[in-house]
């Protein structure tokens, strides 16, 4: 600021010769382009003589022309040459380190050379960084509001509130997932119900015994969550689906249309029946035949049939509380800045 303040005082006689270097410093500090303030520094040019003061406020020696604090010798003038050559150096680097608004002036006189494009095009994408500062706020804001708005119909209950079992199983998940989804927080409304939930679910998608793997179950959950049009258990379980089938483009065109997705014909036997337990079709002995010729036995048939009708009654669950899906589970098996899930802790008992 004091280098701006200094060249833009600056009084220039446009019909003087100005010359570069060493040269114009010196006419600088003489007094052609101005006058160099002692009790300010070199950067403050023209501080000129008013009323026996200095404009930086300090008195004027009438002998000298120069403040009474310097100390030495004086040169003719009333200035110390080592001060003096000091003085014109300095002034020499300043008007080489000139800002750009100095350095235009400059230019103007024929003391150095236009910008070149490279400078005019970084000058330009200087002045939009304010511009992305302030989307970044507005960024920021946008997520702060997110953040307060409701993510169900029901109060959450504060953590000092919670069990001990419940709030050990919601840090153990945030921990290990680098969020908390928001069905753990919805359901510790009720612990009881919380505690039940869990514990299924841990029997039905944590077993390691049958042929369903865990992609197959979350493939499961996915179609049948389509087809009761639950949002959050779409949003979820397509992540899920992404994590455990390493496919997002597959998981993609399952939520589209999954008869015309490039699943094997096993999964889609296995998701003809799923559905129809999900919809509360009568079930024959061609639906158990149509898993047969797919490797599928009645304990699998089983296993298809407890995820369906577990996540049919979730489904209507998270439709009545109205249930908001985290933002973290729509870039999940998609990048890795978000956490993969590869299993969920045991739940907490009854």
């Amino acid at each position: 600021m004091i280098l701006g303040l200094s060249l833009t005082h600056l009084h220039v006689n446009r019909g003087a010769s100005v010359r570069n270097g060493p040269n114009l410093a010196e006419e600088v500090y003489q007094g052609q382009f101005g006058h160099v303030c002692p009790h300010v520094g070199v950067g403050l040019v023209h501080c000129q003589v008013h009323s026996g003061k200095h404009r930086c406020g300090k008195e004027q020696s009438p002998e000298t022309g120069s403040s009474g604090l310097e100390g030495g010798s004086k040169a003719p003038g009333g200035r110390c040459p080592a001060r003096h050559a000091q003085r014109a150096e300095h002034a020499r680097r300043i008007l080489v380190r000139a800002p750009r608004a100095a350095m235009s002036v400059l230019c103007r006189l024929g003391v150095v050379q236009p910008a070149s494009l490279l400078r005019l095009v970084t000058n330009k994408f200087w002045k939009k960084l304010p511009l992305v500062t302030l989307n970044l706020r507005l960024y920021e804001s946008q997520q702060q509001e997110e953040k307060s708005k409701p993510i169900g119909r029901y109060p959450i209950p504060y953590k000092k509130d919670l069990p001990f079992d419940i709030l050990e199983l919601m840090e153990e998940i945030e921990k290990k997932t680098g969020f908390l989804p928001n069905v753990f927080k919805v359901l510790s409304h009720r612990p009881l119900e919380f505690r039940a939930f869990f514990a299924y679910y841990n029997v039905i998608c944590n077993k390691k015994t049958g042929q369903l793997s865990r992609a197959d179950k979350e493939l499961i959950i996915l179609v049948t969550s389509l087809a009761n049009r639950c949002s959050y258990s779409v949003v979820v379980h397509s992540a899920l689906y992404r994590v455990f089938s390493k496919n997002p483009v597959l998981s993609d065109q399952v939520c589209i249309n999954w008869r015309k997705s490039d699943l094997p014909a096993r999964e889609k036997a296995m998701l003809e029946f799923a559905l129809a337990i999900s919809q509360a079709d009568d079930i024959t002995d061609d639906h158990f035949k149509k898993l047969e010729v797919h490797g599928f036995n009645q304990e699998d048939a089983w296993d298809i049939a407890a995820i369906s009708a577990f996540y049919a009654m979730s489904n209507r669950l998270a439709h009545f509380v109205n249930l908001v899906p985290n933002k973290e589970f729509y870039l999940m098996g998609r990048t890795n800045d978000v956490k993969d899930i590869r299993s969920e802790p045991a739940a907490p008992e009854i």
